[in-house]
């Protein structure tokens, strides 16, 4: 996957362009010219990004809502249409395989997959089809989609839109940069035309230094950063992409046993760094002279606390506010201290699941 197609919109000499975090293949907007005011937008008035990258299937046929709901972790039969879910599919073993958006439609569903992902989703899904009257579509290259957050951004996708929303069903809500927002997904060749509305309608361009800026300051976890197959949906904060009671499917006893007998290992938590230096995913956290209690997944510069800010997969029993730890690269060299903090640390941010232990 290349540039993104919306590309002969950003023409300005200002726009940085550069690999995205979670699939550095990509090329993406890493700025629009200021991420100071593409972050004030998302928090005051409505920020647009371009969600090109992402890929779209589309699963219908008469026994689509019994298939994807035996093998996915989240609800599929109760939604009608119009409504939709972060979903997941997990290994066996209750790991996280796949973490993306389902909807609704009076055709069957839309999977709205991160950036690098169909292709492995899509062989998945394919595994456990065997006599279901089931048809499996990429749509990618015919799809995209544009994603809004802020509390302007209801009224601002209304009057792009041109209709309340919901109409067309291909607008969902969901969470955008760590706070409740909108994707909306329509052919690639009215993609333009969307984006060029929105703006009109109020919508201020944003990149994806500032998505990551608002994501870690939310602390919400993004698959391919935080998130992979050696994870736990609980230890990512993940708890509103599954149900427990739903009914089977892959990966649901362990996902179980975790939530009944408190069996976390670790937790995804947010660290003040004591510099604005960037920190490398994979950095290792310790205490003193001990082993590493836990590592890094995702950086920024936080704008709310005027430090460095990371996500870190943090064991158990080391994560109260106020905690220190050393910072050391995969060569062992100090990079900083890293103190624990709550999240959210910025406002108007969707909480992440759960709260951070004491």
């Amino acid at each position: 996957m290349g540039a993104p197609f919306l590309r002969e919109l950003y023409p300005s000499p200002k726009t940085r362009w550069g690999p995205l975090p979670e699939a550095p293949e990509v090329d993406a907007v890493l700025d629009f010219g200021s991420i100071e005011l593409e972050r004030e937008a998302a928090l005051e008035g409505c920020a647009l990004f371009d969600a090109s990258h992402r890929g779209q299937i589309e699963v219908r046929g008469p026994d689509s809502a019994d298939f994807l709901h035996r093998i996915l972790a989240n609800e599929v039969r109760a939604l009608g249409p119009g409504e939709g879910n972060e979903n997941l599919a997990l290994t066996p073993k209750g790991r996280v395989l796949h973490a993306f958006h389902l909807g609704r439609t009076e055709r069957g569903f839309e999977l709205s997959v991160p950036a690098g992902d169909t292709k492995r989703l899509l062989s998945s899904l394919d595994r456990f089809l065997f006599a279901e009257q089931v048809e499996l579509q990429d749509l990618s290259d015919s799809h995209g989609a544009l994603e809004l957050t802020g509390p302007r951004a209801p009224s601002v996708l209304e009057k792009a839109l041109g209709a309340p929303l919901g109409e067309p069903a291909h607008s969902w809500r969901t969470t955008v940069a760590g706070s409740w927002g909108y994707r909306v997904i329509a052919r690639r060749e009215d993609l333009g035309a969307l984006w060029e509305s929105c703006v009109t309608a109020g919508a201020v361009p944003a990149g994806v230094e500032a998505r990551e800026v608002l994501r870690i300051e939310a602390g919400s976890a993004r698959f391919g950063l935080d998130v992979d197959d050696s994870v736990y949906p609980q230890e990512a904060r993940l708890e509103d992409h599954f149900h427990l009671r739903k009914g089977c499917y892959v990966g649901q006893e362990v996902v179980l046993k975790i939530e009944t007998y408190s069996g976390l290992k670790r937790r995804l938590i947010g660290l003040r760094v004591n510099h604005d230096r960037p920190v490398a995913p994979g950095s290792t956290l310790h205490e003193s002279s001990e082993r590493s209690v836990g590592r890094v997944t995702s950086w920024c510069f936080s704008r709310a606390l005027g430090s460095g800010l990371v996500l870190a997969l943090v064991r158990v029993g080391r994560q109260s506010p106020g905690t220190r730890f050393q910072i050391l690269d995969d060569q062992a060299a100090p990079l900083g201290e890293a103190e624990v903090v709550r999240l959210p640390v910025r406002p108007g941010a969707k909480p992440p699941t759960g709260v951070q232990e004491e």
